[in-house]
C-alpha cells in the first residue's frame, strides 16, 4: 500500500529515508555474516532521478563504519543499477564522476571502492546470474509489477612547423574521415572473429566455467555494441553443445565513458534477448548484459 503524507504519496526520497534504519540493520546482518571480500547490491527500479544513487551512499556508510570499528580492511562494492530499458540510464551515469570524487574525498585513501553498473531490463524475469548478489533493494518499484594487416597512406605535406596548425589540422580530419569509412566496427570486429574465437574458446575450455563474465571496453552505443557479445555466445555455445556440456551463464559488461549513449543500447537489448531465445531454444545459455560507465584508466570491476 502507498505511503501517504498530508501533501498526498511522499517522494522515493522520503520512502528511503522511512526505510534507512531498516535498511541499515539488515544489510550490516548480510555483512557480518560473513565478512565478504565484496558485496554485490542490486537496487530494482533505480529510476532516473538524483535519488537514483542515494541508497548506494546509505549503504557504503554504513558498512564503512562498521568495518572500520571493527579494524577489518576494506571491501568491494558492486552495485547494480536496475530498471527498464527505456529508463534514461545516461542521466544516471553522468552523476557517477562526480559521486565517486565526493566518495574519495569523504572517505580518504582507505576507503571501499564501489563499481556502479546499469542493468536494464525487468524484474520479471531473470536479470543476474545465479548467486550473484548478497542484497536487494527495491523502493518504489513494486506497482511496476504486472593476425594483422597493412596499410599505406599518403598525405598532403604541410608548410608550417606547427603541428597544431589549422592547415595541418585540415589533413588529420580528411584523414580519420576517411579512415571511418574504410573501416567500420563492423568490419573491424568480423576481421578479428577468427582470433576473438580462439581466444574465447582458450579460456571456455581451460575449465568449463559455469559462468563466463566478459568486458567490451569502448562499446560505444551503435547497433555493434552487442555484436561481439552475439560472436562470443554462438561459438561457446556451439561447442558447448558438442561436448554434450550444460549451458554455460554469460555476464557481460558492456563499457564506456559516462556521457556515452547508453540508453540506445540498452533499448535494443529486448529484441536482443527475443532473437537469442527464437534461435538458441530453451536449451540456451543464458546472457545478462550491464553497463559500466567509466574510464578504463582507472579500475572498473571488482
Amino acid at each position: 500500500m502507498p505511503l501517504k503524507s498530508s501533501e498526498g504519496m511522499v517522494s522515493e526520497k522520503s520512502i528511503i529515508s522511512i526505510a534507512k534504519e531498516e535498511m541499515k540493520e539488515a544489510i550490516l546482518d548480510v555483512y557480518c555474516a560473513t565478512f565478504p571480500e565484496r558485496l554485490n547490491i542490486a537496487d530494482l527500479g533505480c529510476s532516473a532521478g538524483p535519488t537514483a544513487i542515494l541508497p548506494i551512499s546509505e549503504v557504503v556508510d554504513v558498512v564503512d563504519q562498521k568495518r572500520r570499528q571493527l579494524g577489518h580492511p576494506p571491501m568491494e562494492f558492486l552495485w547494480f543499477l536496475n530498471d527498464l530499458p527505456q529508463n534514461d540510464f545516461n542521466t544516471v551515469f553522468k552523476t557517477l564522476p562526480e559521486f565517486y570524487e565526493k566518495l574519495e574525498s569523504k572517505k580518504g585513501k582507505d576507503h571501499s571502492p564501489c563499481f556502479i553498473v546499469g542493468v536494464p531490463g525487468s524484474f520479471h524475469g531473470r536479470l543476474f546470474p545465479k548467486r550473484s548478489l548478497h542484497f536487494v533493494i527495491s523502493s518504489t518499484s513494486l506497482h511496476w509489477l504486472s593476425q594483422g594487416g597493412r596499410m599505406v597512406l599518403t598525405m598532403m605535406g604541410r608548410k608550417a612547423d606547427d603541428p597544431s596548425d589549422e592547415d595541418v589540422c585540415y589533413g588529420w580530419i580528411i584523414m580519420a574521415k576517411a579512415l571511418k569509412d574504410m573501416v567500420s566496427e563492423k568490419n573491424i570486429i568480423s576481421i578479428t572473429r577468427e582470433v576473438m574465437k580462439e581466444a574465447i574458446l582458450d579460456v571456455y575450455c581451460a575449465t568449463f566455467p559455469e559462468r563466463l563474465n566478459i568486458a567490451d571496453l569502448g562499446c560505444s552505443s551503435g547497433p555493434n555494441a552487442v555484436l561481439a557479445i552475439s560472436e562470443v555466445m554462438d561459438v561457446v555455445d556451439q561447442n558447448r553443445r558438442r561436448l554434450g556440456r550444460p549451458p554455460t551463464e554469460f555476464q557481460c559488461f558492456l563499457n564506456d565513458l559516462p556521457w556515452n549513449d547508453f540508453n540506445t543500447v540498452f533499448k535494443t537489448l529486448p529484441e536482443f534477448y527475443d532473437k537469442l531465445d527464437r534461435e538458441k531454444g530453451s536449451d540456451h545459455s543464458p546472457c545478462f548484459i550491464v553497463g559500466v560507465p567509466g574510464s578504463f584508466y582507472g579500475r572498473l570491476f571488482p
